[in-house]
């Protein structure tokens, strides 16, 4: 954090998010209370190009932390990781360890019989503090997040899967390259990104292309997953929930049903995994200030409190802890960068770029000499260094920005050589991949460093 340290066990006020946040939705003449998460491009000096002894973009991206409301990733302050341990250790996992803020994660949530874990996809703290006082999400809000970075679904679901950063895990963002495939996967789907081909089909098995075993099967307490019908059956929900039980929904009254009745009859301790994605596919499509977005964060508080309600008889002491793997940031009419597959910049990569879409992979090809390397660095900072900086793998890892940890032979590889980062509301994209269409009508994204993506609340009722 920059500046005067907080105590992390306080919400952030409202409006305190990203400089120069806060502006119109629709009409730009209405002036409206709720912030939109993106907009305009930052102008600090980090972003600043061309001037006599222009800074290196290591120095571009220290400075855009310090003065331009990005969030350096930190391991000083509540992390996402820290509820990731805590919930291995509140289940009797063998090897699960706490310590500094996860010990005070584990402390908050308590010894209890029945553990629930919703992850509520795309539920930044910035949706929670608009809520009412007297909202459930409000009232048991217990302390902010920092997200894991990239803060993008693939990689926050993997660690809460594995227990171990993206550093080990090697799931560094939604379109992932994998040495042994060539070529780039989509790993949640767990299929070849070019033509959605499942993985399985071509060959490879869920615990060769996620290396660290995942830990519900490792828990003391009996573990199911509550999943949305589409998924409860996918191949990465299968590794995730080994031999516990996939108990799919159709509706979330219908998810709170399965919950309530599988602790009802459950003979011992139990942990139940509850993800819903409806906050993120709304917020996606529709932007952050649509009220639609809203009313389903609404629901969503009006869910948890039926269910906390409906837990409160059946003894055991259950405990609702409630987290997301990110929140969002809008996207400006003008901040969607295109790459065409016949782009030049292509021309010296092994594959297309992978990660997201405010953090982007690039794998130079392996014949790739120190010339090649220095004409993509500077063919990549002339046309896109306004909006990105790029950075090498060396230079992520010294910056300790996906962990504290070193990077795993496996996660290096599927890095590549350079990965760039957005430092704004821009993204970037490769053309050709499937969902082209979607993309381009979507109004918010994120894996970015504002913090309206980086903050993720803690919630525990």
């Amino acid at each position: 954090m920059v500046g005067r340290p907080r105590d992390p066990r306080l919400p952030l006020p409202l409006g305190s998010f990203v400089k120069g946040a806060y502006t119109a939705c629709g009409d730009p003449g209405l002036l409206i209370q709720r912030p939109c998460y993106f907009r305009g491009r930052s102008t600090g000096p980090a972003h600043r190009l061309g001037s006599e002894r222009p800074m290196d973009d290591v120095q571009r991206l220290l400075t855009a932390f310090e003065d331009d409301g990005l969030v350096r990733p930190s391991f000083a302050e509540p992390h996402f990781m820290d509820l990731v341990h805590a919930v291995g250790a509140l289940t009797r996992v063998p090897d699960a360890r706490v310590e500094g803020h996860a010990a005070t994660v584990a402390h908050e949530v308590g010894e209890t019989e029945h553990l629930v874990v919703v992850l509520a996809d795309g539920l930044g703290l910035h949706f929670v503090e608009e809520l009412p006082p007297d909202a459930w999400l409000r009232r048991h809000l217990a302390m902010p997040l920092q997200a894991a970075f990239p803060p993008t679904t693939a990689v926050a679901i993997t660690s809460l899967a594995t227990g171990t950063w993206v550093t080990e895990h090697a799931a560094p963002g939604w379109w992932t390259y994998l040495p042994a495939l060539g070529e780039a996967s989509v790993i949640l789907p767990f299929q070849r990104l070019k033509d959605e081909s499942p993985l399985e089909a071509l060959g490879f098995d869920p615990a060769e292309a996620l290396p660290p075993l995942p830990i519900m099967p490792r828990m003391a307490y009996d573990a199911a997953s509550v999943l949305p019908a589409a998924i409860a059956e996918s191949t990465y929900s299968r590794w995730m929930s080994g031999a516990g039980a996939r108990l799919p929904y159709a509706t979330a009254e219908q998810a709170l049903d399965r919950i309530v009745e599988r602790i009802q009859d459950a003979p011992g301790p139990t942990y139940t995994y509850w993800y819903t994605s409806r906050v993120d596919r709304l917020a996606h499509d529709l932007g952050t200030c649509d009220a639609r977005v809203h009313r389903a964060v609404e629901e969503l508080d009006g869910l948890l409190d039926q269910l906390q309600t409906r837990l409160a008889p059946l003894g055991g002491r259950p405990r609702i802890v409630v987290t997301a793997d990110h929140g969002h940031r809008e996207v400006p009419a003008d901040g969607r960068v295109l790459l065409q597959a016949d782009d030049p910049i292509l021309g010296y990569l092994r594959c297309h770029p992978t990660g997201d879409v405010r953090v982007l992979y690039f794998h130079l090809r392996p014949d790739a000499g120190r010339a090649d390397h220095a004409a993509f660095r500077d063919a990549f900072r002339e046309r896109f260094g306004e909006g990105f900086v790029l950075l090498s793998t060396d230079e992520v890892q010294r910056l300790r920005l996906m962990g504290p940890d070193t990077f795993s032979a496996e996660t290096r590889r599927r890095l590549g050589d350079y990965t760039a980062i957005s430092l704004g509301a821009e993204v970037m994209r490769y053309a050709a991949a499937p969902g082209l269409d979607r993309f381009m009508r979507q109004r918010s994204q994120h894996s970015g460093l504002s913090e309206a993506e980086m903050r993720v609340p803690l919630v525990v009722g």
